[in-house]
């Protein structure tokens, strides 16, 4: 698959950005909204600079982190341990992968209904989906 200039720009721009952030002694790589927020550069719906400025934020954040987030567990306890994938994910909850992307970069809370189907799909009680949901909305107010 070839890319467009317009997309090699788009990249590049992207790698000046990432480049930039590692100058100032910040490697937010592998985070959740990290890979979400390059994908946005990347397909032209963030420039750089708004890209640049969200990581920033997410990584400043992370410096004074409170309770660890709904995204964060189901990445860091879920999904790295089972080796699933965010598409495996979606499929299993029968959701789109957007939302699951979303819900992980804490662009969108986890609704009852998915925190039920979440429980379903690990195991787990589906009020610790729900209260980890709960204790996000909290501190974000």
């Amino acid at each position: 698959m070839s890319s467009t200039p317009y997309s090699r720009l788009r990249i590049e721009g992207f790698r000046k950005a990432e480049a930039s952030l590692r100058l100032e002694g910040m490697d937010p790589r592998g985070t959740p909204l990290y890979e979400s927020v390059k994908a946005c550069i990347i397909s032209g719906e963030l420039t750089y600079e708004q890209g640049r400025s969200e990581i920033l934020a997410y990584y400043t954040k992370a410096d004074t982190a409170g309770p660890v987030t709904v995204g964060e567990m189901l990445t860091e306890e879920f999904l790295k341990p089972l080796n699933m994938s965010h598409d495996e994910l979606a499929e299993a909850m029968g959701i789109c992968k957007q939302y699951i992307d979303d819900i992980i970069c804490g662009l969108r809370r986890l609704t009852d209904d998915e925190a039920r189907v979440l429980a379903a799909v690990f195991g787990t009680d589906e009020d610790f989906w729900s209260n980890l949901q709960m204790l996000q909305d909290c501190q974000e107010q």
